[in-house]
């Protein structure tokens, strides 16, 4: 049975706490989560008897930035090298492809 509901916010983060009769029911809630968001979160519980914590690692991931620095090494009628510098942002998880599209210079 839920006896009482409390909520408050701090920046952009809302804490609700819900008060059982078996205990307190605790949620942290994000709203519009980014890669500012990415930390450790620690909750820790504490009585009269001591005190313990656990943590939890949030990472946000998101879609890379683009490359960048993109330029043409060789180019032949039917064949072209080129190279770039990966994203300094990879939108915390690992590149593993990139896909390259090319459009003819008369063609739609």
């Amino acid at each position: 049975m839920q006896a009482f509901v409390k909520s408050s916010i701090l920046d952009w983060y809302e804490l609700v706490e819900t008060i059982l009769n078996t205990g307190i029911v605790s949620e942290i809630l994000i709203r519009q989560a980014d890669r500012r968001d990415s930390a450790l979160f620690s909750c820790i519980a504490v009585n009269a008897y001591g005190r313990d914590d656990t943590n939890i690692q949030l990472i946000v991931q998101e879609p890379p930035d683009g490359v960048q620095d993109v330029r043409v090494i060789e180019s032949a009628s039917r064949s072209i090298k080129l190279s770039w510098t990966p994203p300094q942002y990879n939108g915390n998880s690992p590149i593993t492809h990139y896909v390259i599209q090319f459009k003819d210079e008369g063609g739609e």
